[in-house]
């Protein structure tokens, strides 16, 4: 399997809301490791989601554009643009 290619069907996997206010939710997935990069690429979280729906905190987080990186149990990858 290619990266970037996962059997999942990205509808089913929610990252809401977007904007973010206080925290961001990510729901579809379990058993998932997250990582949330900012424009210049730094790491601004990394965890392992183990519930579904998972609640991120992003109260501490900057205004500006991110990208939530999802690693996906079937070995596929999904990365959605999110605001706050």
């Amino acid at each position: 399997m290619g990266v970037g290619v996962s059997n999942m069907r990205t509808s089913e996997i929610l990252v809401y809301p977007n904007p973010i206010d206080k925290e961001l939710l990510i729901e579809g997935v379990i058993n998932t490791s997250i990582k949330v990069y900012d424009v210049v690429g730094r790491i601004i979280y990394a965890d392992h989601i183990a519930t579904n729906p998972q609640s991120i905190t992003t109260s501490q987080w900057e205004r500006g554009t991110y990208f939530v990186e999802l690693f996906l149990p079937d070995g596929g990858r999904e990365v959605r643009k999110v605001v706050k």
